[in-house]
C-alpha cells in the first residue's frame, strides 16, 4: 500500500475495514462477476468468493503527460494528485496557491 497519502485517511480507513470485518484481497486481478460471485486471480491461481459488494482500489499514479508537453511552452503548475496523491483539502490548497501566483 502506498504511504504518500494522508496518514489520517489511512488510519481511519484501516480501522473502518477492521471494524466492519471486511475481507481485503490485495494484488489480485478480477476476472469476472458471476451470480453473486467474484472470480479473481492471485499468484497465478484462480479463486472464487461470494460477495454482495466489491470495492476496487486501483492505487495512486500521477498522470503528467499534458504537463510534460506544456511546461516548457507556457507557465503552468502541477497540482493536486498529479503532484502528490493526498487528500482533497491538500489538492484544493495546492491549486489555490498555484493560481494566486499567476
Amino acid at each position: 500500500m502506498l504511504t504518500s497519502h494522508s496518514k489520517n485517511n489511512d488510519q481511519a480507513l484501516r480501522q473502518l475495514i477492521q471494524d466492519s470485518k471486511v475481507e481485503a484481497i490485495t494484488s489480485a486481478k478480477v476476472l469476472a462477476f458471476e451470480n453473486g460471485m467474484v472470480v479473481y486471480e492471485k499468484d497465478g491461481k484462480k479463486h472464487t468468493i461470494e460477495a454482495d459488494t466489491v470495492a476496487i482500489a486501483a492505487g495512486y499514479k500521477a498522470n503528467t503527460v499534458l504537463y510534460d508537453q506544456l511546461s516548457d511552452k507556457i507557465d503552468c503548475a502541477l497540482v493536486g494528485d498529479a503532484e502528490n496523491p493526498d487528500n482533497i483539502l491538500s489538492a484544493v490548497h495546492h491549486g489555490y496557491h498555484a493560481v494566486r501566483c499567476i
